[in-house]
Order: structure tokens, then sequence, then C-alpha cells
């Protein structure tokens, strides 16, 4: 047999056998080995795949046991895995998630009679990780816990948080650099709490704030300032207010709406964007209008309030995807009016500390669930949702995660 030697170039580009230069770059003459004829390599070597994979699009089929429009909780984690908190009708509570190569379902815990507040998901360590408050007959009923995501992509039986009982988590956020998984809830009324796991897996539960007279009183935001103090935001009666810890004692350290405030949300930038500001969302107490504004990551201080849909838009709650995207200090809100029979969407830009004009997300399309805006390493903006035309039946829609351009090109 004739030996033949073929040049390659390794390059994050298309690169063609025979071109890549150099002391050997690959002249058709050095391809002839022991006499042998020219002979031409393949056409094109395929840089290496985005890791980690886009996931396909298809999430649920419109048929799955696990409803679609149940579906809405998502997380995409530090590693790049996305996984969908929802019903499957079949087993109870369960999680979806994409292992880089296929979608799977994971049950997280069965069918139970109840449970006190919200279900949330997040992340611990590029594993999905779901928090609740259920009431399921067990040593542990109606106490908070955690399902942690195993390797397998099981679910680890649900573990204490502390002993906190009656509470609820409504926002997480997990640090790859330190390992610490920072979680905010509380009791809905008078108490706001800090739920904070080391890298040992120790948990730490301290009260942010109390209040002693009932009201409204939600976590809203759980992030840390520019010199690595941690920060909770709080919203409900008496208004939309920023907690900050120092040593352990936290204290209320900025005010950043007045009134009461009972629908808003703080998210703060990921990894790798480089925006000078957490990006806030809330409804405004007088006028009902959504508003946003910005919170300097350095002082806390807010700046740049203003309305982010200036006409009357008839809603009672908003719901909000905050988006940075990586490397910019740039990104999209997915504003949502939190109606859920049919709720409607708008998509606003910011880029610094100011924001574009809000873009009806879809008007012809009948969302039956709360949309979900991410941001996907290896495919930019993502959208995940359940539309469907205003003629086509109610249910009949698969659960979908495809690419915000494609759903609505130009937003």
């Amino acid at each position: 047999m004739q030996a033949v030697r073929v040049a390659l170039c390794l390059s994050s580009v298309v690169v063609f056998a025979g071109a890549c230069g150099g002391s050997d770059g690959g002249d058709a003459s050095d391809a002839a080995v022991d006499g042998a004829e020219v002979v031409d390599g393949p056409a094109a070597i395929d840089a290496p795949a985005c890791v980690p994979a886009l996931p396909s699009s298809t999430v649920l089929a419109a048929s799955d046991p696990m409803t679609p429009r149940y579906a809405s909780l998502a997380t995409l984690t530090s590693t790049g895995e996305l996984a969908v908190l929802g019903y499957d009708g079949v087993s109870g509570q369960a999680v979806r998630w994409w292992n880089g190569a296929q979608w799977t379902t994971s049950p997280v815990v069965g069918n139970v009679n109840g449970g006190f507040g919200r279900m949330a998901l997040g992340e611990l360590a590029g594993r999905a990780v779901v928090f609740g408050d259920l009431s399921d007959q067990s040593s542990d009923s109606d106490k908070l816990r955690y399902w942690m995501q195993l390797e397998s992509g099981a679910f680890a039986t649900g573990q204490r948080i502390g002993s906190v009982e009656s509470a609820e988590v409504r926002v997480s956020r997990y640090d790859a650099a330190t390992q610490v998984l920072s979680a905010a809830g509380g009791d809905q009324s008078h108490t706001l709490e800090s739920y904070e796991r080391n890298a040992a897996g120790t948990w730490t539960v301290a009260q942010v704030a109390n209040r002693a007279t009932a009201g409204s009183f939600y976590a809203a935001g759980v992030g840390t300032l520019t010199d690595g103090t941690a920060v909770i935001a709080g919203t409900g009666t008496g208004g939309f207010a920023l907690y900050r810890r120092t040593g352990t004692q936290w204290n209320l350290h900025r005010t950043l709406a007045s009134g009461d405030v009972f629908a808003a949300q703080l998210g703060f930038p990921t990894a790798g964007a480089t925006g000078t500001a957490a990006v806030a969302v809330y409804l405004d107490p007088q006028t009902n209008h959504p508003r946003g504004l910005f919170v300097d990551l350095a002082t806390g201080t807010p700046s740049g309030a203003g309305d982010l849909i200036p006409q009357a838009i008839n809603i009672a709650a908003i719901d909000a995807s905050i988006v940075f995207e990586p490397g910019t200090n740039r990104g999209k809100i997915l504003l949502v009016d939190d109606n859920f029979n049919a709720p409607r969407a708008w998509i606003v830009g910011f880029e610094g500390t100011a924001f574009t004009a809000a873009q009806e997300l879809r008007p012809d399309r009948v969302f039956e669930s709360t949309p979900r805006l991410l941001y996907h390493p290896c495919g930019g903006y993502q959208l995940l949702h359940v539309s469907r035309a205003p003629t086509a039946a109610e249910g009949t829609a698969p659960l979908l995660f495809e690419a915000l351009a494609t759903f609505a090109p130009g937003l």
C-alpha cells in the first residue's frame, strides 16, 4: 500500500487540506511519498461543534404527560444544561432537561397535597436544583427543602434547609467561583430570609428583614455588590428595597421604589457580562405601568427610573426575564403581564444605563404559559414558550426552545 501524507491545520474556522502555509504548509509536492501520486484530502474539515450543544427545539410535545403549559420555570446552568420544571400528570413534579444530546424527564417529587408558597428552580454546581415546601406526610413535610440533581440525571431525596417552616424560595444564584448557592425567600408576609449553601454543603439561614404587621413581602432578587457583599431585594407592602449584609447582619441599604410595590424583580449581571449595574423591573403602584431602573453595583444606588411601556395596558402583575449578554454591558428584558390565561409579552433592550423602547412580542400569537428568555452560549437569545394561533385549539401547542430571532425577527 502506498503511503499518503495529508497536511491539516487546527483552526476555529473551516480549513482545507494543504492550505495551512508555514514551513510544512501542505504544498502539493509534499503530498507525494515514495513516488505516490498526489492524493487530495477531504474538501473541508468542520470546526469543532460549539459546546455545550444547543438543545433541539421541541422540549415537550403537546401530548406529553408533562403538560407543556404547566412547565414554564426554566434555568440555564453555568455548564450549559437547560432544565424546565413542570407537572408530570403521571408522577408529580418533574424536570425536563437537556443532557447534551437529547431531552429526558427526571421525576423530582411524587403527587403531594399542597404545601406553602411556590416552588423554584435554580442551579447547584452545573445541575438543576428544585426548592419547595411540600405537604407529603414525610418527616420533613411542610419544611423548606431542596432536591439536587445528581450526575446520573436523577434527583436526590429532598433535604431540609435548616429548620425553616412555612417558607418559600423565590430567587437563587450560584457562584461557580466560590461554589456558593445563595437563595432568598420568606413567609410572604412578615419575613424576608437568606438561605446560603457553602462549598462544603452547609446551609446558613438568616433573617434579612422582619415586619411586625401582616402584609405582602416577597424576595425579588439576590446577588453581590462590587465589593463582594451580599445583597437581597425585597418588595411588597412598604416598597421595593435593597438589603445588604455586613458581617453577619442584614440591614436596609437602599429604597428602590416607594409605595406598595407587589411585583418587582432585580437581575444581576451574569458571569462574563461587563455591565456595572443590576437591572430592576417593577409595577408602579400609582399608574400600573411597568417601570425599569438601574442599581449601581458599587453603591446600590438606583437611577434611570422610567416607564418601560408608557401606555396603559391594564395589567395587575408582571413577570420578567432579565438577561445579560456575556462580554458586554447590554441585554434584553422579556416583560410579561402575568395573566395566566393569555399573557402578553414585550421585549425591552438595555445597554449601559439606558433602556430601549418596548416592542410587543408576537401579538398575533396566544401564549398559554409565561414565556422565558435565556441566552445560550451556542445560540444567543432563546425563547422558551408555548404559543399558538388564535384559531388553534387550546392545549395543542408544544413547549419550544427556539431562537428569539426566529420566533420574532427584529427583536
